[in-house]
């Protein structure tokens, strides 16, 4: 029996979401994407999400002060960074 309600998932149903305010007075934080291996991804993230690519070394006193470590999440990648989060606990 059929009672014309809508059926599927919330996100289908509610429809577009409103524009947020006006977020062009905000300053985006910038960040120092550090690799804690090779291959980790930080030369893209810096491209895309913007901040600075170090590489595998920590930032220089001109870079982001914020700083995300980066891995892959195969397990070389995952036991780098329990390395890397290690070191600096």
């Amino acid at each position: 029996m059929r009672t014309g309600m809508q059926h599927g998932p919330e996100i289908w149903l509610r429809g577009p979401v409103a524009r947020p305010h006006d977020l062009s007075s905000v300053t985006p934080r910038r960040f120092s994407w550090v690799a804690t291996h090779g291959g980790a991804g930080t030369t893209t993230l810096a491209a895309v999400y913007g901040g600075h690519d170090c590489g595998r070394n920590w930032p220089g006193p001109d870079a982001p002060r914020s700083v995300l470590l980066v891995a892959r999440t195969h397990a070389a990648g995952l036991d780098a960074v329990t390395r890397a989060v290690g070191t600096f606990r």
